[in-house]
């Protein structure tokens, strides 16, 4: 796995940043072996959170949390949610 640190910003910005990827859509024939390659992403979290230790990670839940939603409820986690 490559990173490049860089500043993402919040919000939908980084929601469209982690879940959109330049050279995959390039490539939309290949789109199943970019997330196959490396396997499934799970979540890892402990005690009292909005998303189950272990569960697959979806792209809809993923960008409803970085959007300030409960990616179960659709409820506000956070004042200005959906903003930005």
């Amino acid at each position: 796995m490559t990173a490049s640190l860089h500043r993402l910003g919040a919000g939908s910005a980084a929601a469209t940043y982690y879940t959109t990827d330049s050279l995959r859509e390039a490539r939309p024939d290949r789109r199943d072996e970019y997330y196959l390659s490396e396997g499934g992403g799970m979540w890892w979290s402990s005690g009292e959170t909005v998303v189950r230790h272990d569960a697959p990670i979806e792209a809809a839940s993923f960008r409803d949390l970085c959007a300030g939603y409960h990616p179960a409820t659709g409820k506000a986690l956070v004042r200005g949610a959906g903003e930005g």
